[in-house]
């Protein structure tokens, strides 16, 4: 019986020393820029649909950090504050959106006929970790297709941003100014491609 009590307290003790140690949840945003829609007020003015795709591993929130070519291991506590998929998406719809070009500037799962379409496809987003350094990798390719279905502009980007220290927050701020990169050469490609 006194055997039962010791092994009963030893368990006891193992499980609140266990969830004692579970590091805190750590949720980072990116900083950028912040545009006020303007839609166009002409009603002649073309809409644009903006479509992303993505692995299935940035659709969630968990930051994902690349340990080799082979190999992606996903955050237990560290996260972003939304998906990377959401986060580019509505990016780039507010990037479109303030140049005015446009009367409609959505996100659409499935983009509806009859307009332009924006389709991204966000091929990374995450940390790798090379020795002591660590790179911020951002890809996104970007397509534009006329209502007719015409490709009317195309670009790659594709970003490594080295950062020695400063952790999980450097990389936030890497990321941030690479996709600010790719914002503002999107939304140049998009107003010289629509007339």
């Amino acid at each position: 019986m006194r055997s039962l009590l010791n092994i009963a307290i030893i368990l006891s003790l193992i499980v609140l020393t266990s969830c004692t140690s579970v590091p805190a949840t750590s949720i980072y945003t990116l900083d950028l820029p912040v545009a006020e829609k303007q839609m166009s007020p002409n009603a002649e003015d073309p809409s644009l649909a903006v479509h992303v795709r993505s692995p299935r591993y940035l659709a969630q929130p968990f930051i994902a950090m690349r340990t080799s070519p082979y190999e992606l291991d996903i955050s237990r506590f560290s996260k972003w504050d939304r998906p990377p998929d959401e986060l580019i998406a509505e990016a780039v719809r507010d990037t479109i959106a303030q140049t005015g070009k446009f009367k409609e500037v959505e996100v659409y799962h499935m983009p509806p006929g009859g307009t332009y379409v924006l389709d991204l496809n966000l091929r990374q987003f995450e940390l790798s970790k090379e020795g002591a350094s660590s790179h911020a990798l951002f890809a996104l390719d970007v397509t534009l297709t006329s209502p007719a279905g015409d490709e009317v502009f195309s670009a790659q980007y594709s970003y490594d941003e080295a950062f020695a220290s400063g952790g999980l927050q450097r990389l936030a701020e890497k990321l941030s100014a690479s996709i600010e990169d790719a914002l503002n050469k999107t939304r140049t490609g998009v107003l010289d491609s629509v007339k």
